[in-house]
């Protein structure tokens, strides 16, 4: 695994070096020489790769401080041929090694002698947490499967011990944040949904909203659905 960790360095590093834009043909090329010697099950794993660390051009902020330090590939449209480029804006791909050792070594099986079970919490800037991303990796390479499991049920249990408390609190317009904020998502999935099926749409554009609907990014979604 930590193999493979850094030649997946060294191939960032030769295209930041490069300092231009590159399409995915160029950068499965490159992956095939740095990876020869190593045994690659999935064939998409190249293409795969890149997109998990293409920053969203939506969030309107700059590299250096995006959230999520790992994205540090800037996607764009070619202004020459009908395709994405790609160009590496820095080097955060060095603490690539560093961090999934950490992780890998708080992921020592507990359960039984090869399952791994633990609470994830999901952070609050970027909705997500860094372990998936080993875990997505783990997967792509066929070292290991992951499940995430919760959230089936959008409920919280109260106890209340001072029934009058909650009355004062009903009278002052009383808001939980938390349950707001999964109704918002609810009705957003629905609409997205709801336009998917109905708008006007090719094969090709169905399968990119597909794609960056579950890579996250949900600006581009909305943009391209028109919500």
């Amino acid at each position: 695994m930590l193999t493979f960790i850094d030649a997946l360095k060294n191939l960032f590093s030769h295209f930041q070096r490069a300092r231009s834009f590159f399409n995915k043909a160029a950068f499965k090329q490159k992956f095939n020489e740095y990876f020869q010697h190593k045994e690659i099950i999935n064939r998409d794993l190249p293409s795969v790769l890149l997109d998990m660390f293409v920053a969203d051009v939506s969030e309107n902020i700059g590299f250096n401080c995006n959230s999520d330090r790992f994205k540090f590939v800037q996607e764009r449209r070619s202004q020459y041929r009908d395709e994405t480029e790609y160009r590496v804006m820095n080097s955060n791909y060095l603490s690539l090694k560093q961090t999934f050792n950490r992780q890998i070594m708080q992921c020592v099986p507990n359960h039984d002698e090869r399952t791994f079970s633990s609470y994830v919490y999901v952070e609050k800037e970027t909705g997500k947490n860094p372990i998936f991303k080993l875990a997505i990796l783990l997967e792509l390479l066929g070292l290991a499967t992951y499940e995430i499991i919760g959230g089936k049920n959008s409920e919280i249990f109260i106890r209340v011990n001072d029934p009058s408390k909650l009355a004062r609190l009903y009278q002052g317009n009383y808001r939980n944040a938390l349950l707001t904020e999964i109704e918002r998502k609810k009705d957003r999935s629905q609409k997205v949904l709801s336009k998917f099926m109905i708008k006007q749409l090719t094969n090709e554009d169905r399968w990119d909203i597909i794609e960056n609907y579950f890579l996250g990014r949900d600006e581009w979604v909305s943009s391209k659905l028109e919500l």
